[in-house]
């Protein structure tokens, strides 16, 4: 789920309207393209977020909910213009791309870094994954057996076995 729109893109680059316009048949980059940015960037956000234990997509509080559709649509507008300049040469639109970009990467570090997010964020329950170390019969301190291709664990030789002799 992507929290911007296409169209909060172009508002961000208002360059590109008018006989500029995006569309998805002579356009570099095209709008679906455009629309695959924002997918790529709102799961990057989604899992900034995620990672710190909350629940995505976030839904809210609005306040925040408004603020990630606008970092999604700066993550998006930022590859849409370094797709259509890439080099800042004598482009004077390439270097909004870069500040794009910086604004959006500092944005996602604050997110991992458990800075700026509002006490209405949803936590995500947690999800554990059962271990090895208390499940796996004959053996003590093995936590690292991996099922094989139908479901079996495969034992490493664990250090101390049920039995074994000094």
């Amino acid at each position: 789920m992507t929290y911007a729109q296409f169209s909060d893109v172009v508002a961000l680059v208002p360059q590109l309207s008018g006989s500029q316009a995006l569309n998805d048949v002579t356009s570099i980059p095209t709008i679906t393209q455009v629309n695959e940015y924002l997918t790529n960037t709102a799961a990057e956000i989604d899992a900034a977020l995620a990672s710190i234990g909350l629940q995505t997509p976030v839904t809210q509080p609005a306040s925040f909910v408004t603020a990630l559709l606008h970092l999604n649509a700066v993550g998006a507008a930022a590859l849409l213009l370094l797709s259509i300049y890439p080099a800042e040469t004598e482009s004077d639109k390439a270097p909004l791309g870069t500040v794009f970009l910086e604004e959006y990467k500092m944005r996602l570090q604050e997110f991992y870094e458990r800075l700026g997010i509002p006490s209405g964020v949803l936590i995500a329950e947690p999800v554990l994954a059962p271990s090895g170390f208390f499940l796996d019969t004959g053996s003590w301190g093995n936590d690292n057996a991996v099922p094989d291709a139908f479901g079996n664990l495969i034992n490493s030789m664990p250090a101390v076995q049920k039995g074994m002799r000094w």
